[in-house]
């Protein structure tokens, strides 16, 4: 559809829709006061059927206003929401830059055991020296708790070992 077409075919839902809705209204709001009016005299309402014509009226009169303007509302939320994600993004960039440079730079401190025997480092999770293959780990004679390979004292019972 070209684009002069689009906006005859806009302009058209737009008028339809302000009639629909305008004529709508009248039907709906003499229909209800004819009902209140019958009410209060006692009388039976003899244009109640306006109401059940001026609803669906208004209804149908509303949407196709409503898709007459699309364009124009989806272009206001769009102005009005994408200043608040710029603010948003720019508020927490700092903290995804900290994050990402943590990352990089490795937030989890590596633990190492330093064997007793020959003072190679080895990875927390090694048992026995990588280079000479002593037991990393010793058991505390005072409480049988495990400690590890170069450490002078308990650390459950803090005896000298």
């Amino acid at each position: 559809m070209n684009t002069q077409q689009h906006q005859n075919t806009k302009r058209t839902l737009r008028v339809l829709g302000v009639v629909l809705l305008a004529f709508g209204a009248v039907l709906a709001m003499t229909g209800f006061v004819n009902f209140a009016l019958s009410i209060s005299d006692g009388e039976m309402p003899s244009l109640f059927w306006m109401l059940f014509l001026g609803f669906p009226l208004l209804a149908f009169g509303l949407m196709l206003l409503l898709m007459s303007l699309r364009q124009e509302i989806t272009r206001y939320v769009k102005n009005e929401t994408i200043p608040v994600i710029n603010e948003a993004g720019e508020e927490i960039a700092p903290a995804v830059r900290a994050v990402a440079a943590a990352a990089r730079e490795g937030v989890i401190p590596t633990e190492h055991l330093t064997c007793g025997a020959c003072g190679a480092e080895n990875p927390a999770g090694n048992s026995y020296c990588g280079k000479c293959g002593a037991p990393l780990a010793r058991t505390c004679p005072a409480c049988g708790a495990s400690v590890k390979a170069g450490d002078a004292y308990c650390g459950q019972c803090g005896k000298k070992l």
